[in-house]
């Protein structure tokens, strides 16, 4: 998908290089990239998803098997909007959503 990518906190001490490291290979058509902080620290590691024209979406403590899932349900998405049986798997996982820059 052109532009998008999760990024994965690698500043914490909660495993995110691990993580970004376990992400490429459960999704390798997605770029994953480690980044800084993405938040407090006490579900880590963090983790946020984006993409041009698309809904963001921020996670806590996720597993590279759920976020992989996740992935596909919003790349299969025309805007990123994953319904909310959809995300079940991820409960609480999900922090937070943000509409896309263009505000469609």
């Amino acid at each position: 998908m052109n532009g998008a990518c999760l990024h994965v906190c690698a500043t914490c001490k909660g495993g995110g290089a691990a993580l970004a490291a376990n992400l490429r290979q459960v999704i390798p058509d997605l770029p994953v990239r480690e980044s800084g902080c993405l938040g407090p620290c006490g579900k880590a590691p963090r983790a946020a998803l984006c993409g041009p024209g698309r809904w963001s979406w921020l996670f806590e403590g996720a597993y590279p098997d759920e976020l992989a899932a996740f992935v596909a349900h919003w790349q299969a998405t025309p805007r990123g909007l994953v319904e909310k049986r959809a995300r079940a798997g991820l409960g609480r996982r999900i922090v937070g959503r943000m509409p896309p820059a263009d505000g469609a």
